[in-house]
C-alpha cells in the first residue's frame, strides 16, 4: 500500500519536491519520509485514496486483524471507529462470506492504525462485530 502511494507521489504530484522526496524514500532513504510528510501537509498532498471515509473494512495490520469504520485517513494513519480486534487464523473466504468471526474483542473507542503497519484492507460488507466472542485461549496450530 505504501509503495503504491509513493509511486503515485512520484508520478502524479505537480510538486517536484514531493516527487523527489517520494523517489528518495522508494530508493531506501527513510530520512526523506518525514520531510515528504511535511511537504505533503504544506501542499495539501494526497492521502491514502483507496480507503473511503465512512466505509467498513477488515484490516491486517501489525500482525493483527481489525474491523472498523474509517473515520479519517492521512499519510501516516487510519482512524477507525466501532473497531474490534479479530484474533483470526482461519479461512478468509468464509470470514468474508459470512461476516461471522469465531473470536471478537471489541475496542471501547476508536483506534489509530499506522499506515506503515497496514498490510491490506478488505471491504467489510457485514455489520461490524461489537459483541465479545471466543475465549482467546485457543492456539491456532
Amino acid at each position: 500500500m505504501h509503495r503504491t502511494f509513493l509511486l503515485a507521489c512520484c508520478n502524479q504530484s505537480h510538486d517536484p519536491t514531493v516527487r523527489d522526496l517520494a523517489r528518495a524514500t522508494l530508493e531506501g532513504d527513510l530520512d526523506a519520509l518525514p520531510v515528504l510528510w511535511d511537504r505533503l501537509q504544506e501542499t495539501r498532498g494526497p492521502v491514502m485514496q483507496s480507503l473511503k471515509v465512512g466505509e467498513c473494512y477488515l484490516f491486517h495490520a501489525g500482525g493483527r486483524h481489525y474491523t472498523g469504520r474509517v473515520k479519517s485517513v492521512s499519510f501516516t494513519d487510519v482512524v477507525l471507529e466501532r473497531a474490534a480486534l479479530l484474533p483470526y487464523y482461519g479461512n478468509y473466504h468464509d470470514l468474508l462470506r459470512t461476516g461471522n468471526p469465531p473470536n471478537v474483542d471489541p475496542l471501547p473507542d476508536e483506534i489509530i492504525l499506522s499506515t506503515a503497519a497496514v498490510v491490506d484492507a478488505i471491504p467489510w460488507k457485514h455489520p461490524l462485530p461489537r459483541e465479545p466472542k471466543g475465549n482467546g485461549d485457543e492456539i491456532p496450530f
